[in-house]
């Protein structure tokens, strides 16, 4: 145990370095040669970065119709959670299949559809070369590298642009669907509504405009005929007050329920305008802080470091191998 220690003492090593010296310059040259030329066979790769800012997610009526203590900022930028839903459908197939699509990425890519999984072959491609990630300050950043510069630069700005028509897909399903229903339900209450206010003027044409003020004042016109026993009034009256007696209940029950119907009827115009809002008016849903523009350097492979990498670890292997001969040897 102790010769061991003492045979990779830091003296030893250093000693033996100097009597590899000639072995390990050979490498060196050798080794920097050989990562000069695998540095420059690297295909060089472009970025195109695009920023921005995810909105809130919301229905915009909410933000600009709402008449309660719960109205949102439609102008307020998204919060963690809307970052990772955005993060989502910025990785979903929506994207992604516009992408391929619009950029012929299996021949840009050299990805022989007919070969063996192209499609799989062309998601870890894809998956490498463009990437989503969250920033400090809660905006999203989209990389996209690429050996053409101005490849690299459309595809992050189209798979920014293409949110906003992704998202409303995702959203005006149900928004319409729920436009239509409260649509349904509104148009449906006018009707009835429309209905009753018909059968109020019909019992309007028999005389009777407003049940209690009409009762109270022919109960006591009925009873001063009375009195004067004046038959041609008590006739006259008794007739009216037979009519009364018929249609005013139904009168009085009529105009009760066009009240409450009425204020349902306020209630659901708010939702049915709403739910127009939701379905027909269409937002951006981010602020672009930085679009991605063509770039003029290229930002991978960084050369000299993968000169350095190669090189050093060939050295340090070359050098473990020689200890390895020298502690085996006899």
């Amino acid at each position: 145990m102790t010769d061991t220690k003492k045979n990779y003492s830091v003296d030893f090593i250093i000693d033996f370095i100097g009597k590899k010296k000639k072995i390990l310059i050979i490498v060196f040259l050798f080794s920097a040669l050989i990562s000069v030329g695998i540095a420059y066979y690297i295909t060089p790769l472009y970025k195109g970065t695009a920023v921005f800012f995810p909105t809130q997610l919301g229905g915009v009526s909410k933000s600009l119709l709402s008449q309660n203590g719960d109205k949102e900022d439609f102008l307020q930028l998204g919060d963690e959670e809307v970052v990772e839903q955005f993060l989502q459908i910025l990785s979903s197939d929506l994207i992604r299949e516009r992408i391929v699509k619009k950029y012929h990425l299996f021949e840009h890519y050299n990805i022989d559809k007919k070969g063996k999984y192209p499609y799989t072959k062309l998601n870890k491609k894809y998956n490498d070369l463009i990437t989503f990630s969250k920033t400090r300050y809660q905006s999203i950043q989209v990389d996209v590298l690429d050996p053409d510069p101005k490849y690299a630069a459309n595809i992050a700005n189209d798979i920014v642009n293409y949110l906003d028509s992704v998202v409303d897909g995702m959203q005006h399903k149900r928004a319409y669907l729920a436009y239509k229903e409260v649509k349904k339900k509104y148009l449906g209450l006018e009707q009835e509504i429309a209905s009753y206010q018909d059968s109020l003027v019909e019992i309007g044409k028999k005389g009777i405009v407003d049940y209690e003020s009409q009762s109270k004042s022919l109960t006591e016109a009925y009873s001063n005929a009375l009195l004067s026993k004046n038959a041609n009034a008590l006739t006259i009256l008794k007739k009216q007050l037979d009519t009364l007696a018929k249609y005013g209940p139904i009168y009085n029950s009529l105009t009760n329920y066009l009240i409450f119907q009425r204020e349902q009827l306020s209630i659901l115009r708010t939702k049915f305008i709403e739910a127009q809002v939701n379905a027909e008016l269409k937002l951006p849903h981010k602020y672009i802080v930085k679009q991605a523009q063509v770039a003029e350097k290229k930002a991978y492979p960084i050369r000299w470091l993968v000169v350095t990498i190669i090189t050093l670890s060939s050295l340090v292997l070359a050098l473990f191998v020689l200890l390895f001969f020298e502690k085996t040897s006899p």
